[in-house]
């Protein structure tokens, strides 16, 4: 489903598969990314937790920016938050270009 048509009334609650382009980023006090989408339908986002992170070599957010993105997990609204998200599963996210990991000297 693209963003874009990804409403909450209709997908709340169930597993979801979710692509679009990455607008934006917002890390989370617990080391996990809430990405943010261009045009997502009740401004769902896409939450990447540390681990999926750390096998994706995401370091730097910035990275990310302008890709597209595809995501497969539980479409959810935590209790007292007006913004949904696709909480993604364990080796459940891609990025198109794919990010590569910067070889050390």
């Amino acid at each position: 489903m693209h963003a874009t048509k990804a409403i909450a009334e209709e997908y709340l609650d169930r597993q979801l598969i979710v692509w679009g382009k990455v607008g934006g980023y917002v890390p989370t006090r617990w080391g996990s990314l809430m990405i943010r989408l261009y045009n997502a339908a009740d401004d769902v986002a896409i939450l990447v937790d540390k681990k999926n992170l750390d096998r994706l070599h995401i370091d730097n957010p910035e990275q990310i920016l302008e890709r597209d993105v595809i995501a497969y997990g539980n479409y959810l609204q935590p209790y007292g938050s007006r913004r949904p998200h696709v909480r993604v599963r364990q080796a459940a996210i891609a990025f198109s270009p794919r990010v590569h990991r910067r070889l050390r000297n």
